[in-house]
């Protein structure tokens, strides 16, 4: 298995480095992989169905592109572990994120995530900065209820730790928190055979933190507090292996003077085997830091087990 991870990257590689993700992006995602194999790999024994792990969010807990879903990664069931390791990239019209994510699910029980996000500043900001970073690690739950079986959905509660990596960039901003926590809230449901004899998810979550554009500007100045944001997300699938949807992500505003749009995407995924997924989604991300009508694609890999 460890030769046919290594196999994939040196695919994957070339495609990366057209998206013009950072070199030792890909170095990295192996590293996660390699991680991931040694932890959870020989453990999991896929018990779930195909595409019930979703895919990593950017804070690395399993969901959708955007959000966090209340399921858990990977396809371990209640006797074993399970895990997934991702790298992604949103190009936006003036912008560039790059996500490095990586989870571990015990037991169908609780989740442990972490991921590194960094930001390409485009030029004509007027900043004389190339790209500002930060790192997340935190755990997920599952409170109750079942994905699939029972009267009752999933719901799972998250709670993260955000830092970002340079604090005196945050400091001449104005002060800005250079690190911070966060909870959230999750229900998630899949109906296997919804409407139209399709299998369909729902999900709705409540997050409360101040994170600025996902915590990379910081986490508001003194004073400011937590604010209650909604997420949501809708997926069918037109087969057993392709889903499509839609997620909508609300931003907190928590900065004085600057206005964050909610970002809104749709997205198609492919899950060919319980080992791999891909998916490619239109990113709408509205105005960010005075530069308007930032949409883009957005591109994600990941190892899955």
């Amino acid at each position: 298995m460890a030769y046919m991870l290594l196999f994939m990257m040196n695919i994957a590689s070339p495609y990366l480095a057209r998206m013009n993700l950072q070199l030792n992006l890909a170095r990295r995602f192996m590293i996660a992989v390699s991680l991931l194999a040694a932890t959870a790999l020989h453990a999991a024994d896929k018990g779930e169905l195909v595409a019930t792990a979703g895919l990593l969010s950017p804070n690395g807990s399993a969901g959708g592109g955007i959000t966090s879903w209340a399921i858990l990664s990977g396809y371990g069931s209640a006797d074993s572990w399970g895990g997934a390791a991702q790298a992604s990239t949103v190009v936006l019209d003036d912008y560039q994120l790059t996500s490095l994510a990586i989870s571990v699910a015990v037991n169908n029980r609780f989740e442990i995530f972490a991921s590194r996000n960094e930001l390409d500043l485009p030029s004509r900001l007027g900043v004389p900065l190339g790209s500002i970073a930060q790192k997340t690690i935190g755990a997920k739950f599952r409170l109750g209820g079942d994905l699939i079986y029972g009267d009752v959905p999933q719901i799972s509660l998250s709670a993260y730790y955000q830092d970002h990596e340079d604090e005196s960039l945050l400091n001449a901003l104005g002060g800005l928190r250079d690190s911070d926590t966060g909870v959230q809230l999750g229900v998630t449901r899949l109906w296997v055979d919804g409407l139209g004899h399709r299998t369909w998810l729902g999900h709705i979550g409540l997050r409360y933190d101040r994170a600025t554009y996902l915590g990379l500007l910081g986490h508001g100045v003194s004073g400011s507090d937590r604010e209650v944001s909604i997420e949501a997300a809708g997926a069918v699938f037109l087969n057993r292996n392709l889903a499509i949807g839609a997620e909508y992500r609300q931003m907190p505003d928590v900065l004085p003077g600057i206005a964050e749009d909610d970002w809104k995407d749709v997205f198609i995924a492919w899950f060919p085997n319980k080992n791999v997924s891909v998916a490619l989604a239109y990113v709408d991300a509205g105005e960010i830091v005075g530069l308007p009508s930032q949409n883009g694609v957005y591109v994600a890999v990941e190892v899955t087990q």
